[in-house]
Order: structure tokens, then sequence, then C-alpha cells
């Protein structure tokens, strides 16, 4: 009996020893600090912003509101720049040389598209434009001219830096105005906390420039090449065409609804699509740092489909656990914000509309490892149309209930998702049979979908019972997969250094 008990309290310290092992490795793990400061900022402006806004008063609110309007339409306009010079520095790791060319050119290019900042700031100030003297900014917009030109730079530096796998200088470029705007508005109130914030503003970028270019990656010393500007320039404009008309399907919904609804009803879906988009916040981190590795696994056509199988299986089941356990966790929230309560339908629908995108992973970053981005782009355009035709439909032909405005998102994400789909598994040799195309939809996914789409619609979705249902389902047929997912974050726990690009 003895030596049984000394069998198991030896298994026990064993265990013991393999879990600290494991949580030191993990408190050291480059990425999930990241992932961890991405979060807090997270918490951070949601606290603040609330704060702020109090401290403001409606009236300064409103400009502070309009200025970071300008700020983010600005940063918008990157032309892709970063995107392209991250896919260019791995498909040429090989080629140091090159790669320092490369990097060089682009950030030359980064200057470049600041001209139509420039302009734009130039005739607001010589003509004027009525529009933006509504607010009176003032001389408050060389401040944003300068944050907008400098976001450039940071942009297209945080992409040189993630492929490098620098993630302290891109962690404080993505928190460093979050954290300062929390620090500043315990300081003033009304107009001066508006000025404070924005010089914050102008502070943060500017340090972040300054810590991106003492990691010296650009070589001054290299000379400027015309035809790689070119070559960048049009591989970025199709994946900005590519993002920014995401972010349009989502925008134009906005649009509409804001149109043909009431205030508060926009409120109340404007309050949704934050949870959705939070949610969704853990996953999205991971894929930003390994995404330069997923590059460089796919650009062997041979060895793709696997990889591309491997892929798309982890980041479904990892998205659909997420979207799946937010609805009840969701409700739970909103029972402590009885205000927001209209908003969880319009949540259910949003969440269940961004776990169909994920359908077409890893056949997207194939793609993009393969130069398609011209075919990507041109897919999301007629997706954004399909959104536009069928939103404006819902809400100006039939007024129906103004959830159901996001099954245009939900059908234009299915059809983007299909021809990407299609498309790469051409590339990839592979048959695109009517059977290999339903093979694509797991059944962890569609089960659950459906039966939360089943619960609006017979508006059973509140119901303390039923809001469980869609996660149980999913727990119930992902359990196999869940086991072999916890199996890779304990690889990846221990050996960080295979998501490195090498």
């Amino acid at each position: 009996m003895a030596r049984c008990d000394a069998s198991g309290d030896r298994r026990t310290f064993e265990g013991s020893v393999v879990l600290i092992d494991l949580l030191k490795k993990a408190l050291c793990n480059k990425i999930l600090w990241y992932m961890a400061t991405r979060y807090l900022t997270f918490a951070l402006q949601f606290i603040s912003s609330i704060y702020i806004a109090l401290k403001l008063g409606s009236y300064f609110w409103g400009i502070w509101s309009f200025i970071l309007l300008l700020v983010n339409t600005g940063n918008l306009l990157n032309w892709g720049i970063g995107n392209s010079i991250n896919i260019l520095l791995v498909q040429h790791k090989t080629e140091p040389e090159l790669c320092a060319k490369y990097c060089y050119n682009g950030f030359l290019l980064s200057c470049l598209i600041m001209i139509p900042a420039i302009t734009f700031t130039a005739y607001e100030r010589l003509i004027g434009i009525p529009y933006i003297a509504k607010y009176h900014i003032g001389n408050y917009i060389y401040a944003i001219l300068l944050i907008v030109c400098i976001g450039y730079l940071n942009n297209y530096l945080i992409n040189v830096f993630r492929v490098k796998n620098r993630l302290f200088a891109v962690a404080f470029s993505q928190s460093a105005f979050p954290v300062a705007s929390f620090l500043l508005m315990f300081l003033a109130e009304e107009e001066k906390l508006l000025a404070l914030l924005t010089a914050g503003y102008l502070a943060a970028v500017l340090i972040s420039l300054i810590i991106f270019l003492c990691g010296k990656y650009i070589d001054w010393q290299q000379k400027t090449d015309r035809k790689m500007m070119r070559e960048i320039f049009l591989k970025g404009f199709f994946l900005f065409c590519y993002n920014a008309s995401f972010l349009m399907i989502v925008l134009s919904t906005k649009t509409i609804i804001s149109y043909y609804y009431a205030v508060e009803m926009f409120g109340y879906f404007a309050f949704a699509f934050s949870l959705a988009n939070a949610c969704m916040l853990l996953v999205d981190s991971f894929i930003f740092v390994v995404f330069p590795k997923m590059l460089d696994m796919l650009r062997d056509k041979k060895a793709a489909f696997e990889k591309v199988v491997l892929l798309r299986n982890c980041y479904l089941l990892c998205i659909s656990c997420i979207a799946y356990s937010a609805i009840p966790g969701c409700w739970l929230l909103l029972r402590f914000m009885p205000t927001y309560q209209e908003a969880f339908e319009s949540f259910v629908m949003l969440i269940l509309a961004l776990a169909i995108y994920p359908l077409c992973y890893g056949y997207n970053t194939y793609m993009m490892a393969q130069n398609k981005e011209k075919s990507m782009a041109l897919y999301i355009l007629i997706a954004l149309t399909l959104n536009v035709l069928l939103t404006f439909f819902a809400a100006a032909q039939l007024h129906v209930r103004m959830e159901y405005c996001t099954v245009g998102i939900m059908v234009a994400y299915g059809l983007f998702a299909m021809l990407i789909n299609v498309n790469a598994r051409r590339h990839l040799q592979q048959k695109n049979t009517i059977r290999s195309l339903i093979g694509l939809l797991p059944l962890y996914i569609i089960i659950p979908f459906f039966t939360a789409l089943f619960l609006i619609l017979t508006r059973q979705i509140n119901s303390c019972i039923y809001i469980w249902l869609p996660f149980v389902l999913f727990l119930a047929f992902a359990s196999n997969q869940m086991l072999f997912i916890g199996k890779i974050v304990i690889k990846i726990i221990r050996s960080p250094d295979i998501l490195i690009v090498r």
C-alpha cells in the first residue's frame, strides 16, 4: 500500500513539475505577451473612452470624435504598402540584400503616399471645406496631418517588425496612445483635455516611430529603385482593395441601418458590433503575429494542401468556440446592462456572420502566398456589391427587423468563401465536386449556426435554457478536434520559435 502511495506521489510531483515548466515557458512567450497587451489595451480604451466622454462634455466630445474620424480615415488610405512588404519579405527571406532594398524603397513609398494628405490639408486651410468647418477644429488640422503621416510610416514598420518577430516595438506602438489617453484624462477637462489628448496622440506616434527607426531595419545606403517601388505599390494596391472592401461590407451595413432605422436602434447595432468584434480580438491578435509564418509555409505549392487543411481546421475550431461561447457570455453581460439588452439579437446575428468568414481561411492565405491578390480583390468587391444590394433591399423595401439586415453580411461572406475556396482548390489541383465543397463545412459550425438562427427567428434566443444550446452542440461535435488543438497550443507554448520565419 505504501508503495502505491509513493508511486502516486511521484506521479503527482512529476505532473506538478511539468505544469510549472509549462507556466514558465508561457510567461516567457513573446506571442502570448503580445496577445495579452492587445486585450489589456482594448479594456483600457473601453474604460477611458467612457470617462473621457464625461470629462469633455458633449460639445468637445463631438470635436474629439471628429478628429479621430479624420485620423482613422487618413490611416485607412495607406494603399496596402505595409501588407505588400510583409509578403515580399517572406517570399525573399533567403535574399537579405534584396530584402534590404525592398525595405528602403517601401519606406520611401510610405513617405510619398503622404502627398494626398498634405494636399487635402492645404486645400482645407486655403479654401475651406464646410463639412470640416462645422466642427471648428481650427489648427488641430495640422496635428491631424502629422499623426496621419507618421501613422503611414508606423504602419509600414509594424509589418517589417512582425516579419522579424520584434513584437515589443509592435505592442508599444499599438498600446502607446490608449495608455497615454488613460493617463491624460485625469489632468484636465473640456477644451484643455481636448488639447492634451491631441498632443498625446501626436507624441505617442512620434515616440513609436523613433523606436522603430532605432531597430535599424532601414538601410539608408540603399538606392532608389522605381521599378521596385512600382512592384510594391501595385501589390499593395490590390491588397488595399481587398482589406478596404472588408471594412466597407460592415461600414455599408452600418450606413444603411443608420439611415433607415431610429437613432437608438442604430446605437444598439453599433454596440452589438463592438462586442462581436471584441470577441474575435484574441484570435485576430494571434493571426496578426503568425501571418508571416503562414505565408512562408504556403509558398511551396507541392506541400501546401495538407498545411492549408491544418491551418483551416485550427482556425475554424478556435473561431467557432469563441463565437458560440460568446452568445451566452453576452447574454449574461447584458443582464447587468439593461439599457443595451435590445442589442442582444443583433449581437447574435453579427457573431454568426463573423463565424462564416473563416470558412475561407487557409485558402485565402494560400492565395496571398501565391500572389493572387488581384483575384481576391475582385471576389471581395463582388461580395461587397451583393451585401449593399441585399441590405438595402431588406431595410428599404422589406422593412425587416434591424438584426435581419446582417443577412447581407452572412451571404456576402459565404459567397466570398466559396469563390476563394473553389479557385484555391483548383490552383492546388484538387477536384471541386459538390461532395468536396460540402466537406468544407464542419458539423461543429453548421449545426450550432442553424440552431442559433432558428432560435432568433422563433424569438427563443433570450431563453436562459436555449441560450446555451448552440455552444453545447458545438462541444458535442467538436470534442475530438478540441483535444487536437489543445496539443498544438501546448506545443506552441513550449516551442514558440516554430512560429518565426527563418
